[in-house]
């Protein structure tokens, strides 16, 4: 995995693995749209799996995106079923599977064949994006501008179980 750091506060790292390459990393928290900038964890994790699926949308259009054609899934944040729907819908396929219950099994499955995993985490509530390098054998989470080493076992003690926003969503790219 190559991580590089960027003189941008809006995206402040890019990184490339395996088949995906210069994927920006945004920084949720330096937008002036108080909406993106207090509950956009989702939306980050929305940009960061279109783009990966080949979209050139920033965030503030994926936010735009999502209040035209997720009103449904809006709750104090956007849902990661609602990042689901609106990768499948964007795509205009079904590009993004959604599972209400991630297991090891799920997350470790989609991750070792390569597969991005947008992942709800609890207490608190906040979506983070894990991807794993094939060549390195790491793990990492992507999370408001960040990039860092995890393990599945990690981000498995800190599933979301509130039935409005647990889940993952899997980029079946």
């Amino acid at each position: 995995m190559k991580i590089t750091k960027r003189n941008s506060k809006y995206y402040p790292y890019k990184i490339s693995w395996n088949q995906y390459k210069n994927v920006l990393i945004p920084s949720q928290h330096s937008y002036k749209t108080k909406f993106i900038a207090n509950h956009g964890c989702s939306l980050v994790a929305f940009y960061f799996l279109a783009h990966c699926n080949g979209s050139k949308k920033t965030l503030p259009e994926i936010y735009g995106y999502a209040k035209k054609n997720l009103k449904k899934y809006l709750r104090a944040k956007y849902t990661i079923k609602g990042v689901s729907a609106g990768l499948n819908k964007l795509a205009k396929k079904t590009v993004a599977k959604y599972h209400a219950t991630p297991t090891t099994k799920i997350l470790t499955d989609a991750l070792h064949k390569g597969h991005v995993v947008a992942f709800e985490q609890g207490n608190p509530i906040h979506t983070v994006v894990l991807v794993h390098d094939l060549e390195e054998g790491n793990t990492y989470v992507i999370s408001d501008g960040t990039v860092k080493k995890t393990t599945i076992a990690k981000q498995m003690k800190k599933v979301c179980k509130n039935a409005n926003y647990k889940g993952c969503v899997v980029l079946n790219c």
